[in-house]
């Protein structure tokens, strides 16, 4: 594998922070220890700091689609923090991150905006739990959005105030960490991609068990993304996903739901492509 991967992929750090607009009510929770007769810590009390709000809602949607949009366009990297993001998925990862950063800023703006009426809601619906002291007076501050890009450590421009023997020590073992990163990140790809194989196979295989049709809207998202993944550029694996496309996704669910001749033949397809691909995976 080319060690030099720095030219092909570079690191992704995502945060989101959200208001939990929930606290936790020591006084409530030692009430109900005593009227039960057990210990404050067997139970605690949550208190709910504002009702329903579709601007609230909203953000909690976002941060979650955000989220995912992340995970399904990178990698694992060392970390449990940053992840790889391939060179090729940049121009479709980094455009929709700014759009959920932009529907971020507005739907915080907008919860902003009601967040006085909701404080004021809380006083009626919570009666004696209410505590001012819940509330932050610039709720804004609770909300963040944050993407950091960082470069990928790059063998060639180590530099550091050792002897010649330890600096390519160090060199050999930076190569070899990356080396195991990225096959590690190869594996998570061959893993979505057999997952949505095995799916399909479980699913089709049985004539009388129920779909629906995200399973072959999974297959079809899954062989999308993955061009944009297979940054060691794994020819085996292409190969593979563009079987799964001609031969897995030409059908409409409805389709395999209505002939169960053709329902067969696809499930007859996709337990020949797992098959081949546990070959490769080692998967029994």
């Amino acid at each position: 594998m080319d060690t030099n991967l720095s030219t092909r992929a570079m690191l992704v750090s995502l945060n989101i922070s959200v208001w939990t607009a929930r606290r936790y009510d020591k006084r409530v929770s030692e009430d109900v220890a005593k009227q039960h007769g057990t210990r404050r810590e067997m139970g605690r009390y949550h208190k709910r700091l504002i009702a329903d709000a579709d601007s609230y809602a909203r953000i909690k949607k976002l941060s979650q689609e955000v989220r995912d949009f992340h995970y399904t366009y990178t990698l694992p990297w060392a970390n449990e923090g940053a992840r790889i993001l391939p060179a090729q998925a940049y121009m479709t990862y980094a455009p929709k991150l700014r759009e959920y950063h932009q529907a971020f800023d507005q739907a915080v703006a907008d919860f902003s905006v009601e967040y006085p009426t909701l404080k004021s809601e809380a006083k009626v619906l919570l009666q004696d739990l209410y505590d001012e002291a819940d509330y932050p007076d610039d709720v804004t501050d609770r909300f963040d959005f944050k993407l950091s890009i960082f470069p990928l450590p790059d063998t060639g421009d180590f530099r550091i105030a050792l002897t010649d023997g330890e600096v390519d020590y160090l060199k050999s073992q930076l190569e070899d960490n990356l080396t195991t990163t990225f096959t590690q990140a190869n594996k998570e790809v061959w893993q979505r991609l057999y997952a949505a194989v095995h799916c399909a196979v479980e699913r089709l295989s049985d004539p009388d068990a129920v779909f629906r049709d995200s399973l072959v809207s999974n297959l079809v998202d899954v062989c999308k993304v993955l061009p944009l993944l297979n940054v060691t550029s794994d020819v085996d694996l292409e190969a593979m996903r563009v079987k799964v496309e001609q031969d897995l996704t030409a059908c409409s669910p409805q389709m395999l739901r209505d002939n169960e001749r053709l329902r067969a033949g696809i499930a007859e397809k996709a337990a020949s492509i797992q098959k081949a691909m546990s070959a490769y995976m080692g998967v029994q």
